[in-house]
């Protein structure tokens, strides 16, 4: 259950820095934009902090790990 609650809010935490790098360009100066979505783009296709989280949790209950979000529920 609690590794299901974790697949949730990592989903619903990809979903937001998605829309957030879509939109942020239109809303903040470039200045601001710029960094904001290098930070965006590393945290979507890099290590996030779910992930491993998730691992963790997924390690902890015999279950094999994942290497990516979207590559592991979206393949």
């Amino acid at each position: 259950a609690i590794v299901r609650l974790i697949a949730f809010v990592h989903f619903c935490t990809c979903m937001a820095n998605i829309i957030a790098f879509v939109i942020l360009p239109f809303y903040a100066p470039w200045y601001l934009a710029l960094p904001a979505m290098t930070y965006l783009s590393n945290v979507i296709f890099g290590s996030c902090p779910l992930t491993q989280l998730e691992n963790a949790v997924r390690r902890h209950h015999g279950l094999p790990l994942i290497e990516s979000f979207s590559e592991h529920y979206f393949p």
